[in-house]
């Protein structure tokens, strides 16, 4: 992990020189897999940083410091009520050709209008959104869903909801209704996979509200890119609460 601002010609902004000036590699608590990646960092209420390194099959974060080292797994003080909610919301995994990972950064949001001026960010409406993604792989080729999760920016960062629909992203082809390289005969969808998300609204950093709108930027059939603009509140549609 590096600082963005120190790569390019970004103008004077102020910043910590302790905070991956140089690139860091990024720790993990144990066990490894054999493959370790896709990794997002998110921020509690007050701007610590942690690292959020699993999703699937249970959830796996830590308190991350500047050197890149980590402390102990914090995701056990939360597992029960976030296995739960997965229990609940996560589609079900065939584990031969299916499964479920991690897909973009983080963002915090407060679920009220930034246009409402009795809207005012606090524990109970402001969470960490993330989205993860549900990945079919048959006959040698990939097909993935989105989904979105918002968890608590205050430990122990307890899963508040996820998505009980996968996201559709419009102009994506569906079955017969897309061409592509060894297609032919496919009853499957087009692949289309969430990479980052962004508040759209120049020098928005990390939080935003419910209307504000997002940039989400994705790949399709590892050929190409692109990206839509929509509101954070469309985006949360059809959240399913843990509490419900």
């Amino acid at each position: 992990m590096v600082d963005f601002r120190l790569m390019i010609d970004w103008g004077f902004e102020r910043f910590d020189p302790a905070q991956f000036r140089m690139p860091t590699e990024l720790q993990r608590p144990e066990p490894y897999g054999l493959v370790e990646k896709n990794f997002f960092v998110f921020w509690d209420k007050d701007e610590q940083i942690y690292g959020h390194y699993d999703i699937a099959p249970k959830r796996v974060f830590a308190k991350l410091s500047f050197d890149g080292s980590v402390g102990p797994d914090l995701a056990p003080k939360a597992a029960e009520s976030d296995e739960k909610c997965m229990d609940k919301y996560f589609p079900k995994v065939d584990l031969e050709n299916e499964s479920i990972h991690q897909a973009t950064n983080s963002l915090s949001i407060t679920l009220c209008k930034r246009s409402d001026q009795a809207c005012k960010p606090d524990d109970s409406n402001t969470f960490i959104i993330t989205i993860f993604q549900y990945k079919k792989w048959y006959n040698f080729h990939g097909v993935y869903e989105p989904y979105v999760m918002l968890f608590q920016q205050t430990a122990p960062f307890a899963v508040h909801g996820i998505s009980t629909k996968p996201l559709w992203i419009s102009g994506r082809g569906k079955p017969h209704e897309w061409v592509g390289k060894n297609t032919a005969g496919m009853d499957q969808t087009q692949m289309f996979y969430v990479t980052s998300i962004s508040w759209k609204k120049h020098g928005q950093k990390y939080h935003g509200y419910i209307d504000d709108v997002m940039f989400v930027l994705f790949g399709i059939e590892d050929a190409e890119t692109g990206g839509i603009d929509v509101t954070a509140g469309d985006l949360l549609a059809g959240l399913g609460l843990c509490s419900s």
